[in-house]
């Protein structure tokens, strides 16, 4: 299965908006775009949030077909935020976020130069921890606000150091 980002686009939403109603995609994180989802809402939020030069939004492609979504959030001072989700059940557990965090982590680090990045990981999402862990992200604590939420962090150096192998 090829497996690519892209910026997300509003042609995006045609893939991904009935996915989005579906409760279990949201029992780890919360979901970043009005609930109950609809075409239109889904349009007007990939067209809005594509505007933001602080967040960098890409669609997950898996085979040409938009099936979730990975970011770098809160971008600024060297550093982002990394937040990634699949959004298409039939495509949970077959390494698509896996390879598709890959490719964010080579724009933030090689594309914009940023020294640092993390990801916050609730603790019950298993398939998420499996994730940051693998691509050797190193937790760092526990967040102030939710004891159930760690912070996962990896530098430049360490991409450096890393890439290669994870390519």
């Amino acid at each position: 299965m090829e497996v690519r980002i892209e910026p997300l686009e509003k042609r995006h939403a045609a893939d991904t908006w009935q996915y989005r109603n579906d409760p279990e995609i949201w029992k780890f994180t919360s979901c970043d775009t009005p609930l109950p989802a609809t075409l239109q809402t889904e349009e007007q939020c990939y067209i809005f949030r594509g505007q933001d030069a602080r967040n960098r939004m890409f669609a997950i492609m898996a085979d040409n077909v938009a099936v979730g979504v990975v970011s770098l959030k809160q971008i600024g001072f060297g550093t982002a935020a990394i937040g990634y989700y699949i959004l298409r059940k039939d495509m949970w557990g077959k390494g698509i976020c896996k390879r598709a965090v890959i490719q964010a982590m080579e724009i933030g680090f090689d594309v914009l130069g940023l020294d640092l990045l993390y990801i916050w990981v609730n603790s019950d999402n298993l398939p998420s921890f499996r994730v940051a862990r693998s691509l050797g992200f190193y937790s760092v604590g526990l967040s102030f606000t939710n004891t159930n939420v760690h912070r996962f962090e990896m530098t430049k150096t360490v991409w450096n150091s890393k890439k290669n192998e994870l390519k």
